[in-house]
């Protein structure tokens, strides 16, 4: 399938779960990835297993509670990759842990990724 062929995505939280199995099927529907995650080798081996496969992406650790991180990685992604068309804010953690830590990855990172 071809839906989002020319088009670039951005993901964080790409290194496991949903992040990783939508990084791998926006590539399936032909767009570039930018895989984000606070895991960097993580990250990176989600965009190896989109280059094996044929499709183009880019693998990059990213700590989503950052703001000024954020915003140079979404310039950097377009650099290397061309002008956004998705941004999926995905990276979050779950628990009974730290509060401010969850507010600030679930809440704040996302608010980071729209803000910029």
């Amino acid at each position: 399938m071809t839906r989002l062929a020319d088009k670039v995505a951005f993901i964080t939280g790409a290194g496991s779960g949903i992040g990783r199995a939508s990084a791998l099927r926006m590539a399936e529907e032909g767009a570039s990835v930018m895989c984000t995650d606070i895991d960097g080798d993580a990250a990176r081996a989600t965009s190896l297993v989109i280059q094996q496969s044929g499709g183009k992406a880019e693998g990059e650790s990213l700590n989503v509670t950052d703001s000024d991180a954020v915003k140079a990685m979404l310039k950097q992604t377009e650099s290397v990759l061309g002008q956004l068309d998705v941004v999926f804010n995905n990276a979050g953690i779950g628990g009974s842990g730290d509060w401010d830590a969850t507010i600030s990855v679930n809440l704040t990172g996302v608010r980071n990724g729209c803000l910029h």
